[in-house]
């Protein structure tokens, strides 16, 4: 039996009988459902069984056609095996401004990472591609907690307050939660701090939102705003 693999740029969720591919190369998303699910389920390594899996020879010929459209491949060195983003959103969870109040004074140091980052972050979500922006935070990520230090609560919601209070100036988070998020975590890592940040999606009606959160604690939404998505991307 062959065994297909993700495609480094295509990342997976399952919402309900459907499985949502999001190629970050491509900037698009793909639902499917049906016999397509049921055959890439035989096959897909990493993908949960299916209660109803199809004949191997029909579900390779259904692996096929998602090699062709640049999403799946059959060798490994090309591919991943890993699971689907794993972030429990069912769990209870708070905003970071609910447990910590805290505030301090906006320093020169602050306005300028602050705009900094919010340059960065126009340059990643008006002319870079999104594969770019996903290695380069997870590159940066990696790098930073290599000796995995603790995560600074308390610094980071005077620091999510800063950025909260210099938005205001600068843009709305209204309808802007991708350059948003972005933006956000290019700040917090200026200061030494690396939050997940997170894309997801639903299907009823269909969405997609883009968050940083860190444990159970959102940074730049309430748990109200991201509860009903599912996790397609966490790093």
């Amino acid at each position: 039996m062959s065994t297909f693999f993700l495609r480094r740029h295509v990342y997976v969720c399952f919402v309900q009988d459907q499985a949502i591919f999001l190629d970050v190369r491509r900037d698009k998303y793909l639902g499917l459902g049906g016999k397509q699910l049921q055959g890439l389920a035989t096959v897909v390594s990493g993908w949960p069984p299916h209660s109803q899996p199809l004949p191997h020879e029909e579900a390779e010929r259904i692996g096929d056609l998602f090699v062709r459209e640049g999403l799946l491949t059959r060798e490994p060195s090309e591919g991943k095996t890993e699971a689907p983003a794993n972030l429990d959103l069912s769990a209870f969870m708070t905003s970071i401004d609910e447990d910590f109040d805290a505030r301090r004074e906006i320093r020169p140091r602050d306005v300028y990472n602050f705009l900094r980052s919010c340059a960065a972050a126009t340059w990643a979500v008006k002319w870079r591609p999104l594969e770019s922006t996903v290695n380069a935070i997870l590159s940066r990520k990696q790098q930073a907690t290599q000796h995995n230090p603790p995560f600074d609560m308390r610094s980071a919601a005077e620091l999510v307050d800063i950025f909260r209070r210099l938005r205001c100036y600068l843009f709305s988070a209204r309808d802007h939660c991708l350059f948003h998020s972005i933006a956000l975590v290019n700040f917090l890592a200026l200061y030494g701090l690396y939050p997940s940040w997170v894309i997801g999606v639903r299907t009823a009606p269909w969405g997609a939102h883009s968050w940083v959160q860190e444990g159970t604690q959102v940074l730049d939404a309430t748990p109200e705003e991201v509860r009903f998505y599912t996790p397609i991307l966490v790093i």
